[in-house]
């Protein structure tokens, strides 16, 4: 990240990082922006912020994040995983104040209400996508090119919904941490980004 970078997009790993970063960059039809994304370190939010760059922070329930995080992962502990998204969002809640938040169901589902908010928070004008299912399908095949370029295409890795996915899903057994995890997600949903 550096000066030049116009906007942060960040999040723990499998919280629709990459479906964020395509979608914003699809929509921007004027210029093409400098993102600060998929790093997955705090680092990238404060520094971020310190240069009074828009953020915006991607959150997901964090036992779904850390499944689909085991699955593209199998080497790392569901322990190992918490203990990452607790430090992530810890550091984050710090600025709390000074980022847009929003849920992986609302990036998903309503991602121009996210770039809305985000225009109006930091009074810039990025254009706002329309995500229809025309969009939708273009973004996946972006996402699937990304896969296949940083991944060999493996499914267990890609960035989109997978019903191939579905069936390998890991059990994770009930934990402080994870615990932990949940009641720091519960936390930052008071500042997620709400529709009416």
């Amino acid at each position: 990240m550096s000066n030049e970078t116009e906007i942060v997009i960040e999040g723990f790993p499998r919280c629709a990082n990459t479906f964020a970063v395509i979608s914003f960059e699809m929509s921007q039809s004027k210029k093409k922006f400098k993102i600060a994304h998929h790093l997955h370190v705090p680092a990238q939010v404060v520094r971020g912020v310190n240069l009074g760059k828009p953020v915006l922070i991607l959150i997901r329930e964090p036992e779904e994040a850390v499944k689909s995080l085991l699955i593209r992962h199998t080497s790392i502990s569901s322990n190992k995983a918490f203990r990452s998204y607790i430090s992530f969002y810890n550091i984050v809640l710090e600025s709390i104040d000074k980022v847009i938040v929003a849920d992986f169901s609302i990036i998903i589902n309503n991602f121009d209400r996210v770039i809305q908010a985000v225009n109006t928070k930091f009074n810039v004008d990025f254009e706002v996508p329309e995500i229809n299912g025309e969009n939708e399908s273009e973004i996946f095949s972006k996402i699937d090119r990304v896969n296949q370029i940083s991944d060999g295409g493996r499914e267990s890795h890609v960035a989109r919904p997978s019903l191939d996915r579905g069936s390998s899903q890991p059990i994770i057994p009930e934990s402080h941490l994870k615990r932990k995890a949940k009641a720091l997600y519960d936390n930052l949903c008071q500042f997620s980004l709400k529709l009416d």
